[in-house]
């Protein structure tokens, strides 16, 4: 009889850890005003969308990222700053991004007022990858006239340090209720809980299903193969097509595929939330025509990636994409009129970098008809310096300031450690 109370106790100790261990994916966060329309200027930078977000009185920048499941923090940012020397602030005067000295407890406003942690979470970014990671609860974010009360992010270090955002905002604000419209030539987004609020809009419907919490849309690249591709605004590209589609397609229509292929070689270029594609053979592609729906995206350049094909945010170079998640649409609004196709002829670029996992830039892809090919890079290059000035991450390099039509000395070391210059003109 001694027995049972001790079993009991271990059972409860067991389901208590369990359950502020283990959490899962749910939208029990609160949105504020209801019956509401509202646009919010948006900032568009490096073919990304940017949403200024208020948290406690202050501006922060927030990367909003249709292809991600819920929201992120970045470890870097200054609401996970540890405690500073300074006082806590007093409930009239709420602080936004230090936490309270360690000298002083900090208040119950004020404790709610940082990210507290709710548990963990298997995570899966757009390469396949999945990781264990810390999800926190964010105080209140207003954007525009809405507010968003308990919103769940995952805690996430920063792989490449191209984006000076501190955080994202995911889907599931979507799934939650919201309709949205996003107009990136006009640099707003309207937001609104009205279910009828665009029923008037026109424009190219796609149906869209839902797999981990964010939207996939069935698109056409070859005849009459279709491809269900992520609508993800977090990719900077117009249309990546996985490889296990583009090898499906081969086998079922070969002689449709083959004549769409410009080139092929080895190496990786999708980044995403835990690392890098691994190395395997891409091909360049110029697809006909990608349909979405009655829509043609005509002449379209395209790699093969690892992971689940993707539709992102170069989209929104040619139209408005309006999400309304209570019928799973999405509506694609040609900026310029009423025809039934757009001409991209887009151009794909000779090199892509990589971070290492010291966040340098490494060459990830480089095609060997290229000039920077000709120039000197290989695959596995990691470049340390542009005319002895030190480069420790992607951005350093790609926001160099490089001038046209100069000369200039890249320092790069090898996958075997050999160091070698290499002459880059500009």
């Amino acid at each position: 009889m001694r027995s049972r109370p001790a079993i009991v106790t271990i059972l409860l100790l067991l389901s208590t850890i369990a359950g502020a261990q283990e959490y899962y994916y749910n939208l029990k966060f609160r949105l504020s005003p209801k019956n509401f329309a509202d646009t919010v200027d948006i900032e568009v930078a490096d073919g990304r969308i940017y949403l200024p977000v208020i948290i406690n009185g202050q501006p922060h920048r927030f990367l909003l990222d249709t292809g991600a499941s819920m929201g992120a923090i970045f470890t870097d940012s200054p609401l996970l700053a540890p405690p500073s020397a300074s006082a806590p602030p007093s409930a009239s005067a709420p602080s936004s991004a230090s936490a309270p000295s360690s000298a002083s407890a900090p208040s119950v406003r004020y404790a709610a007022a940082v990210p507290q942690p709710v548990g963990t979470i298997t995570s899966h970014d757009a390469t396949g990858q999945a990781r264990s990671t810390e999800v926190l609860r964010l105080p209140d974010l207003q954007i525009g006239r809405l507010t968003i009360t308990g919103y769940h992010a995952n805690r996430l270090h920063r792989l490449s340090k191209d984006s000076t955002c501190e955080g994202i905002i995911g889907f599931d604000i979507f799934n939650k209720g919201l309709l949205a419209k996003i107009d990136t030539r006009n640099r707003r987004l309207i937001l609104t809980d009205r279910r009828r609020h665009f029923s008037s809009e026109l424009g190219f419907e796609a149906r869209y299903r839902l797999r981990r919490h964010v939207p996939f849309v069935a698109l056409t690249p070859f005849g009459v193969y279709n491809d269900e591709a992520r609508f993800d605004t977090g990719d900077r590209s117009l249309y990546a097509l996985s490889r296990q589609s583009f090898e499906a397609a081969i086998a079922a229509i070969p002689g449709e595929i083959e004549p769409q292929v410009e080139a092929r070689t080895h190496g990786s270029q999708r980044i995403s939330h835990f690392g890098t594609e691994t190395t395997d053979e891409v091909a360049a592609l110029c697809l006909r025509a990608l349909k979405w729906g009655d829509f043609s995206f005509r002449n379209v350049r395209t790699l093969t990636a690892q992971g689940p094909s993707a539709i992102g945010s170069a989209l929104l170079d040619y139209g408005a994409v309006i999400i309304n998640p209570r019928r799973r649409r999405l509506l694609f609004q040609p900026y310029d009129g009423g025809g039934t196709q757009c001409w991209v002829d887009n151009r794909l670029p000779d090199i892509y970098y990589i971070p290492d996992r010291q966040g340098r830039p490494t060459v990830g892809l480089v095609w060997e008809q290229s000039e920077p090919y000709r120039q000197g890079f290989r695959l596995g290059d990691v470049i340390t310096a542009v005319d002895g000035t030190p480069i420790r991450s992607v951005a350093d390099f790609t926001h160099f300031p490089f001038i046209a039509n100069q000369t200039y000395t890249v320092t790069v070391s090898d996958k075997h450690g050999n160091t070698r210059q290499i002459r880059l003109d500009k």
